[in-house]
């Protein structure tokens, strides 16, 4: 009779220890210890994840949490933590049944929610790096709130518009396309505290004095010619120099006739002939 009663105390015991509630007492790597009650705590037991093969996962219990304790045959040296339960520690962090989250000690949240189509992730002063040979993003429009940096070349194959002041250095090369036109259109004003080249064309030119005169439309370029009083002509030495009106007669028939009202600059200091791109002109030809 004695014999029996201890046999069933001995499975009543075995029966308990098939399933126990307890908390994470330790935790070392893939295994922890449970405390099962004030004073029965297990040995180290490997504790369940959801992948352990090719297929990996990692995210271990923490101290504190509410877990089960498997034991096959009742033997707890054997057993098995299965992650987990809420408590009243670690409660719930979300009651919607619309919501996947993972919540993260430091405050950072991963969170979709299937009724909204809203992913977020919130990384509070955290970084975020993903590593691979090409990114690709499927959305009509993609909103940056903050700087962005790109370490390398910045490819767009369509417009760019931006709003705001922006800084270049290191030059800029615009070309325009297959079909040609114009490589770049400015509404507005250029300001350039040095020169501007079109071609080899300057647009200063120094004089002996040190300053700067405008190149105009040359006389002899495409389209209706400039007005007289807007064309320069250069000395042999390159520089443009004043000089003041003289008057001009002339018999050309290929070019609109001057009267004597009209006025050219011209740099004619002795009464030699002086070349210009119409052809020779004597001095004779001045009064």
């Amino acid at each position: 009779m004695q014999c029996m009663n201890a046999d069933q105390s001995d499975l009543l015991r075995l029966l308990q220890n098939l399933i126990r509630l307890g908390t994470i007492a330790e935790i070392k790597g893939a295994k922890a210890r449970v405390r099962l009650g004030p004073t029965l705590t297990t040995e180290w037991l490997k504790w369940a994840t959801r992948r352990a093969g090719s297929t990996r996962t990692w995210s271990a219990p923490t101290v504190g949490e509410q877990v089960i304790v498997l034991s096959p045959g009742g033997d707890l040296t054997h057993g098995i933590i299965l992650p987990a339960l809420y408590s009243q520690e670690f409660d719930a962090p979300n009651t919607s049944d619309s919501i996947h989250t993972k919540h993260y000690p430091d405050g950072a949240v991963v969170q979709y929610d299937h009724a909204a189509h809203a992913l977020t992730a919130t990384l509070p002063g955290g970084t975020a790096t993903i590593t691979a040979d090409k990114v690709t993003s499927n959305a009509p429009s993609t909103i940056c709130t903050s700087d962005l940096t790109v370490m390398k070349n910045l490819i767009v194959m369509q417009a760019a518009t931006i709003h705001g002041t922006t800084a270049l250095n290191g030059g800029v090369n615009a070309k325009a396309d297959a079909a040609g036109g114009v490589a770049m259109a400015v509404q507005g004003t250029i300001k350039a505290n040095e020169d501007m080249l079109a071609g080899t064309i300057s647009r200063a030119v120094r004089n002996h004095d040190g300053h700067a005169r405008r190149h105009r439309a040359q006389p002899d370029g495409p389209g209706p010619p400039a007005p007289v009083r807007d064309r320069h002509y250069h000395h042999a030495d390159g520089f443009a120099h004043p000089a003041p009106p003289l008057r001009l007669r002339s018999t050309r028939t290929d070019r609109p006739a001057l009267n004597s009202a009209t006025q050219l600059r011209i740099y004619a200091a002795t009464p030699t002939p002086v070349s210009v791109r119409y052809g020779t002109m004597q001095s004779s030809e001045l009064e």
